[in-house]
This record gives structure tokens, sequence and C-alpha cells, in this order.
């Protein structure tokens, strides 16, 4: 299952284009019986505007990376 991103037309936001997705996909036989595993990848492709320092847009994917993997994380570990 994917989740696509992308930014929207006439966006006067911090990047001129943004797109990403997050991509869910089930690893049968990776985990013990009756218990599943799954690979969560995430993938984003961004153009800053030119007045934001590169590193600046680094460490902001990253650090709202992190927050959504634990979201993420915690969304999954409730379910019971």
């Amino acid at each position: 299952k994917d989740i696509s991103m992308q930014s929207v037309e006439k966006d006067d936001g911090e990047f001129r284009m943004y797109q990403g997705v997050w991509r869910m996909q089930p690893l049968p036989g990776c985990s013990p019986p009756g218990e599943s595993a799954m690979r969560l990848t995430y993938a984003v492709e961004v153009s800053p505007r030119p007045y934001l320092p590169v590193a600046l847009v680094e460490g902001r994917i990253a650090q709202d990376l992190c927050a959504n993997l634990k979201a993420i994380r915690a969304s999954f570990m409730g379910r019971d």
C-alpha cells in the first residue's frame, strides 16, 4: 500500500516542489508464527526556495521524519 503526497499548485510555501511516498509492504515469513512483519519505506524529493539553506531543509526533513515514525509506531503499538 502506498501513501503519496505532493505539493499543491501555486503554493507559496518553503518548497518550489515537494513530492514523496510512504510504502508499506508485508513481509510474509519474516516473523514468528501468529505475528506479522511489514517494511515501511519513505522517499521524498524536494526543491527548496533559493533563500533556504540546504542544511536547514535537510534538518527539518529529518526532524519531521523522526516525529512521523514515532507517531506511526505509537499508532501500531496501540492496536491489539
